[in-house]
């Protein structure tokens, strides 16, 4: 009952203890690049055998299983957060299940096949969808077990392979789970009950282990290794790489390397504790003194000193080279004598940023020689000096946005400042408008009231001419002048006032 999680760590969910095979509930988690052991949070409810699979957000379910503890089988679907290391519960499964095979798809469906029901094996296809936490049936699997491994393969269909119906089988059937349909595949060279099978990083279908009896204690696990070739839809057992530790019933996973790992299980003495196994898988069919870059890996960006680590694969560490050259590009860097791993510091600071290059070991083993590559890009400067330097601009980018925001307020007060003066001069404008209106206006009345009294004046003296040549009366001629007196007065009181408006 093993997930293999986003991080590279192996999660073992529950089990069985070694001593009084009593349940467990705990979880184990097992570091692949450091080797290191650490445990999550316990189970609610502790269980073995059971179903389990990862969702696409990451999250690990724990479906139904045996608990000793009770007696009995249980229906809990149990949800395990790798990141926040908790725990939680869904929908109960519609049946128990128990040693079924179970797969992870690619469409956030967990599928499990077959079972073991209070002894019988079952035939079921059940799949729970973790995007809508629902179940559903699929199309019954054609042979009845429980036991079997399963396994995803490269176009998302399902494998399922070996188990038991009372005895070993070595049948292989393979699920469409998009039409739900059910095929056969090549049959196993040799039928085992509990393998475990993981898909190889080259296509390569492996499976592990599992004892060759219908029931666990009745026969003898296994180291075996078989293989499958999906072209040639044939299986082979591996003569060069082998179990270091025979077990069935146990856990595995593959991590971002393409390295297969075999975690607990039981073994010929009883419950495994401690002992992992790993198989590094490239090409099982050669002698066993394969090589490979370890670190950088292919496509890797590097920077200054790099250390490139070189180790022979599959092979256990009983195997070693008689010498080893180091090449840059196919130029041979430096040679190393005998071993099983090597280091090469290989000094690329000199090297245009950007570019590609390509590392490559040679080993030499006898009549033998054996290669193996990767292609990196070097960098000026190191992840770390990348991230200072963006951090720095990003502070600098920061410190002038300040600046331009003090300057922009300031802007923005003086233009509010002359908005607020031309709104002033604007009012004082419309008040000059409005007084020569008016001046205009009286303007106009005081010349019209000139040029009344003009008129008036002129029959005045038309009169006055008519009063000379018809009367010789002093008396009525001092009035009549002292009219005319007045009349001037007025004119030039008139006069007077129009020449002040126009000012």
């Amino acid at each position: 009952m093993c997930v293999m999680g986003d991080n590279d760590k192996a999660y073992a969910f529950g089990g069985t203890a070694a001593t009084a095979y009593t349940t467990l509930a705990s979880v184990v988690i097992y570091d692949t690049a450091t080797g290191a052991t650490t445990y999550g949070m316990t189970m609610p409810v502790g269980v073995g055998n059971a179903g389990v699979g990862k969702g696409l957000d990451g999250e690990m379910y724990v479906f139904g299983g045996y608990n000793s503890s009770i007696g009995t089988y249980v229906l809990n679907t149990q949800v395990y957060d790798p990141v926040s290391n908790t725990w939680t519960s869904t929908v109960n499964l519609p049946q128990a299940i128990h040693w079924v095979a179970s797969a992870s798809g690619a469409n956030g469906k967990i599928y499990m096949f077959g079972g073991f029901y209070s002894g019988t094996a079952g035939n079921s296809t059940l799949i729970y969808d973790t995007v809508t936490a629902s179940w559903n049936y699929g199309a019954d699997i054609p042979t009845h077990r429980w036991g079997a491994a399963a396994v995803v393969l490269a176009n998302n269909s399902i494998m399922v392979i070996g188990g038991s119906n009372g005895a070993a089988l070595t049948t292989v059937e393979i699920y469409n789970p998009t039409a739900d349909i059910w095929s056969t595949a090549g049959s196993l060279v040799s039928p085992v009950n509990g393998p475990r099978a993981e898909l190889g990083r080259n296509g390569f279908v492996y499976l592990i282990g599992g004892v060759n009896s219908g029931y666990l204690f009745d026969g003898t696990p296994t180291s075996a290794i078989e293989r499958y070739d999906p072209v040639a839809g044939t299986w082979t057992v591996s003569s060069y790489a082998s179990l270091a530790v025979q077990r069935a019933f146990f856990g595995t996973g593959a991590d971002s390397l393409g390295r297969i790992f075999a975690l607990g299980g039981y073994t010929a003495t009883g419950v495994i504790t401690s002992d992992i196994d790993m198989l590094v898988v490239m090409d099982l069919e050669g002698p066993v003194r394969q090589l490979a870059i370890t670190s950088p890996g292919d496509g890797a960006v590097v920077s200054g000193v790099v250390p490139v680590e070189a180790q022979i694969m599959n092979n256990w560490g009983s195997i070693s080279y008689s010498a080893i050259d180091f090449l840059v590009d196919g130029a041979l860097v430096e040679s190393q004598t005998a071993g099983s791993s090597w280091v090469f510091m290989w000094d690329a600071s000199a090297l245009a940023d950007g570019s590609h290059h390509t590392l490559m070991v040679r080993g030499y083993y006898q009549t033998g020689t054996f290669e193996a590559s990767v292609d990196v890009i070097v960098a000026s400067q190191s992840v770390e000096q990348k991230v200072a330097s963006i951090e720095s601009e990003i502070a600098a980018l920061q410190t002038a946005i300040s600046s331009l925001q003090s300057q922009t307020n300031l802007v923005n007060a003086n233009v509010t400042d002359l908005q607020t003066r031309l709104t002033a001069l604007q009012t004082q404008l419309n008040t000059l408008k409005t007084d020569q209106t008016t001046q205009g206006t009286q303007l106009t009345n005081l010349n019209s009231t000139l040029a009344s009294l003009q008129q008036q004046l002129n029959d005045m003296q038309a009169q006055l001419d008519k009063v000379k040549t018809t009367s010789n009366s002093g008396s009525m001629w001092g009035m009549v002048n002292l009219v005319l007196i007045v009349v001037v007065i007025v004119l030039l009181a008139l006069m007077l006032m129009m020449s002040r408006k126009k000012t």
